[in-house]
């Protein structure tokens, strides 16, 4: 009798506990990997890096006033997102979030002629994912950065990808 008690209690106590870590493959201005780790029920911190290729199209004012082309250049860049979110708790397979942190993206030393500079910008992020099962889901997030940035790193991304919950 015990035994079937436990069998019976055993899957509602398993069910209530959530995974506390998440990593993401995700593909926005290039592909990326984020990891999260629930840090509290609704809280939860992420750490995102991303490989993005650019095309660079600038121009250099002279002192006398004339506008000097520069050569199309591709440049190559690993932004890193720290961001702490919050989860709208449901009982549904979507689980929404909103968030706030830094963004950083290093110059790029590719092209030294455009006086680029290493980069850091407050950003705010939301989105959703929707869990295929109790592991594995697909997210949708999109991410604004505020403040001043260098032309090839966008004010706005959005990103597509896979969650793995464990």
């Amino acid at each position: 009798m015990r035994f079937a008690i436990l069998l019976l209690l055993a899957p509602a106590a398993f069910a209530q506990q959530q995974p506390r870590n998440e990593v993401w493959a995700f593909v926005s201005a290039g592909p990326g990997v984020a990891y999260s780790h629930m840090i509290a029920r609704e809280f939860s911190a992420q750490l995102a890096v991303a490989w993005e290729r650019h095309d660079s199209y600038a121009y250099i004012v002279n002192p006398d006033g004339s506008v000097q082309p520069i050569a199309a250049v591709r440049l190559r860049t690993h932004p890193l997102d720290f961001v702490f979110r919050y989860h709208f708790l449901n009982d549904t397979r979507w689980k929404p979030y909103v968030g706030a942190g830094v963004h950083y993206v290093a110059s790029p030393g590719a092209a030294t002629e455009f006086g680029y500079h290493n980069h850091i910008n407050p950003a705010i992020t939301g989105g959703t994912v929707f869990l295929i099962n109790r592991s594995f889901g697909v997210v949708v997030d999109g991410r604004v950065y505020i403040g001043d940035h260098e032309n090839y790193d966008e004010v706005s991304k959005a990103a597509l990808g896979l969650a793995w919950r464990f």
